[in-house]
């Protein structure tokens, strides 16, 4: 029915209203005959310039509704009177409405399964009372304040809860959401959330918590199932204090997170990102945990002043690239070389960085080994020449490591060794047995050892092959 036409009859279903010159008493008063009105949308420009006035006509709407669509709303509340037995759907973006119903009360909504009061003014939400609803969208309710939340929500798959002021959410015992948008929860202290019951999650933004600059969350899923895929990148940042817990002890830092997945069926891994929990403090144990607990994680990055790497990197079976450019660390836990199908390892400013794991060599499927500006590391230990299938060696400014392994010869697959900018005096004789081997080093360096031919990459840092050398000796 069009706006014309506002009156309306006992037959009328359907409403859709479009017109700057709506007559507001006059639809009250319309609304009242049509008794077998199942879809109602309302939009006026006049809205939002707040030429609707609360007082105009006492309000009403059927309850033979099933679907309201009222673009900013004028008023605070639903109707008195109106019961909301039949109603599935309701949309009322930048309402003006503070609570669903006056003085607090509490109606049970059977059949809604949609709320959208996205940009309104609501400070309140009762989830008990809508039990299956499967989407309750309230981004950008800046005055959100509370969201009450049953034992149950089986049907809940979406809740959007963006640049609200809700400052710890309730999980219930069970809840299957597939979508939690949480951006800008700036006061969100706690996320209560059985291990469990968030393992279908697929989409997750926790940016601008306390704890996230920023969360980007990539998951893609194919029919027929293909590999499981999964990729982190975490960039640590420290703080100073945690205003939620000013006097913790525990180390405090915001993440930028990257996380993306192509999984044939939920891996759950979104919900352990979720248990780092909004909050700064980091228990890093339980970071460890997190990070060691992720499934069919491909590749992991961490990057930042996080003191100490993941304790237990072997649970990470199916991991091929690993890389950690943490400033604190002073050595990695033994046990990643456990990781049989890791193909790339990348430490990038390990400053206080060591030494390597002894049994560096057990990494069997390594291809590719950079070690770069990592200033305190003195040693390469001799088991990397068990290495077969190393292609890439990059030592390029540990300024303090002087020698390489005798045996590095041994590794035939070695195309490419960087040492520029290392205190390395000489090349060990096993070396000259790999023909195609090109290095990379200081131009000086490489003419004063006896190799006749160099490239130039860059000021003062060229590149040769074994087999231009000639031993100034002879």
């Amino acid at each position: 029915m069009l706006a014309s036409h506002l009156q309306g009859t006992k037959a009328t279903r359907s409403m859709i209203l479009n017109d700057p010159d709506i007559h507001r008493a006059k639809l009250m008063r319309g609304l009242r005959k049509m008794k077998k009105l199942r879809l109602l949308c309302v939009y006026d420009d006049d809205l939002l310039s707040g030429k609707w006035k609360t007082d105009e006509g006492v309000q009403y709407l059927p309850d033979t509704l099933r679907s309201l669509h009222w673009f900013a709303y004028p008023f605070c509340c639903l109707p008195k009177t109106f019961q909301a037995n039949n109603l599935v759907n309701i949309e009322m973006t930048r309402s003006y409405i503070s609570q669903l119903w006056e003085g607090g009360e509490t109606k049970v909504l059977e059949k809604i399964r949609f709320v959208d009061l996205s940009f309104s003014k609501l400070r309140t939400f009762n989830l008990g009372m809508t039990r299956n609803l499967e989407t309750l969208d309230l981004r950008n309710c800046n005055d959100m304040a509370e969201l009450q939340m049953p034992s149950k929500l089986p049907k809940l798959k979406d809740l959007i809860l963006s640049h609200s002021k809700v400052s710890n959410r309730g999980g219930p015992e069970k809840l299957d959401l597939t979508t939690l948008n949480l951006i800008d929860c700036y006061y969100l202290q706690e996320i209560h959330a059985p291990m469990g019951c968030l393992k279908k999650l697929t989409r997750l933004n926790l940016s601008g918590c306390l704890r996230f600059e920023y969360v980007r969350v990539n998951t893609q899923y194919f029919s027929p199932p293909v590999d499981s895929l999964a990729k982190l990148e975490l960039i640590a940042e420290s703080l100073g204090r945690c205003p939620f817990h000013p006097n913790s002890n525990l180390p405090k830092f915001k993440f930028q997170c990257k996380y993306g997945e192509v999984l044939p069926s939920s891996s759950g891994n979104l919900e352990k990102l979720l248990s780092f929990g909004p909050c700064a403090c980091t228990n890093l144990d339980s970071f460890s945990a997190s990070i060691c607990g992720l499934k069919h994680l491909i590749a992991l990055t961490l990057d930042g002043n996080i003191p100490e790497a993941p304790k237990d990197l072997w649970k990470l079976a199916s991991l091929e690239v690993l890389t950690l450019s943490m400033k604190e660390i002073k050595q990695l836990p033994d046990n990643i070389c456990m990781l049989k199908h890791l193909k790339s390892l990348d430490l990038k400013s390990c400053w206080l960085l060591e030494k390597l794991p002894m049994d560096l060599g057990g990494l069997e499927c390594l291809e590719e080994l950079h070690l770069t500006d990592c200033v305190s590391l003195r040693d390469i230990p001799d088991s990397i020449c068990n290495m077969k299938c190393l292609r890439n060696l990059h030592l390029s400014y540990c300024i303090q490591v002087e020698k390489l392994p005798e045996e590095l010869g041994r590794l035939e697959s070695l195309k490419l060794l960087n040492i520029e900018g290392t205190g390395i005096g000489h090349l060990p004789e096993s070396i000259f047995r790999l023909k195609d081997l090109r290095i990379i080093g200081s131009t000086w360096w490489l003419k004063s050892y006896g190799f006749t031919f160099v490239t130039d990459i860059s000021t003062n840092i060229a590149s040769c092959y074994i087999s231009d050398y000639f031993d100034l000796n002879l």
